[in-house]
Parts: structure tokens; sequence; C-alpha cells
């Protein structure tokens, strides 16, 4: 009897993406993608926001990019300007790899602020994690 090697390789190439990533932040990737479900604003705190672009630089130095990225807001109801200066940075720094991201499920006042920020220039905002996945892989 054959057993199975419990560690599969994503298809992203990348095993256990999770590992890399603050234990709040949900990730998962579905086909080439990825998507990471911020679970509160808390992680952009400034001290969890470091911590994060920590994580984030740690995912790019382990494994060359470019990416297909979703940033899944659904759990965070509002942020203050500093929250999406973080968000602003890390969008950045992924975008500076060649990696393509996509915003989905932000409220109202999320996507104003992004509007503000000037984020929705380079960084498309849709509804749905399904919709953004399908924008990536179109």
């Amino acid at each position: 009897v054959g057993i199975e090697n419990p560690k599969r390789e994503s298809e992203t190439g990348i095993e256990n993406p999770v590992q890399y990533f603050p234990p709040d932040v949900s990730v998962d990737s579905t086909g080439s993608v990825f998507c990471i479900r911020f679970t509160s604003r808390e992680q952009f705190s400034f001290q969890d926001g470091e911590m994060l672009k920590l994580f984030f630089g740690e995912f790019v130095n382990e494994f060359p990019p470019p990416y297909q990225i979703v940033f899944n807001f659904a759990d965070v109801d509002y942020l203050t300007s500093e929250e999406v200066g973080i968000i602003a940075a890390v969008s950045q720094a992924f975008a500076d790899t060649g990696s393509e991201i996509v915003f989905c499920e932000s409220g109202p006042q999320l996507v104003e602020l992004f509007t503000l920020f000037n984020l929705t220039c380079t960084v498309p905002v849709v509804a749905t994690q399904d919709e953004a996945i399908a924008c990536l892989q179109s």
C-alpha cells in the first residue's frame, strides 16, 4: 500500500504558503492565485503592519515573483489613513516585482479610502473574491 506525501504543493508551486504570513491572516491559493484575507483591521496597526511587511518580504525572498494576488477585505470595516498607507506600501512592493493585485470585498468606506489614496488607479477593486480571481486569470 502506497502512502501519499501529505505535503502537497499548490498550483502556485509554493508548498504551504500560510507559513509565510501572520497567524491571523487567512491565505489560500486557487490555481495560480494567492487569496489573502485580512481578518481584522488590527493587522494594519503600525506594529502589526511592520510585521506584515516583513512577512511579505520573506515570502518574496523565498519565492521569486511575479504573483497573482487577491487582497480580501471582507472582515475589515474601516481603516485609518496610516493603515491604508501600509496597504499601499505592501501593494506597491508587490507591483514593483511585476505581480498583479486585485482588492475585493471592500465596503464602501474602504473603496472611498482606496480612491482617495489613488490605489484604485493601479489596483482593481471588485465585489467578490471569485470576480477577483477571474480578473487575474483572464
